[in-house]
């Protein structure tokens, strides 16, 4: 593979780079699709997951961003919120 790549390189002033032509025809050896298939089955729920997480995340940052500022000036208590969750059984 690695020769290959060589043959299909463009020499630049600073270093040397593949070219979009020569990415087109390069040769990559793939594995049995079996193993493809069964690669996929295993790692679409982790990506899932990492989705699901990043949401979260984001919803979360997005709250603290809204409530912090109002938590430090004094316009909402944390009892208030102690007490709702209290009532709600969290």
């Amino acid at each position: 593979m690695s020769s290959e790549v060589t043959k299909k390189k463009d020499a630049g002033t600073i270093m040397d780079s593949l070219n979009v032509k020569g990415i087109i025809r390069l040769c990559v050896p793939l594995p049995p699709r079996a193993l493809m298939l069964r690669f996929e089955e295993i790692a679409r729920p982790m990506r899932r997951q990492i989705e699901v997480l990043l949401a979260k995340n984001m919803n979360l940052r997005r709250t603290r961003d809204l409530l912090l500022p109002k938590l430090i000036s004094g316009k909402v208590s944390v009892e208030q919120f102690e007490a709702e969750a209290l009532a709600q059984g969290v």
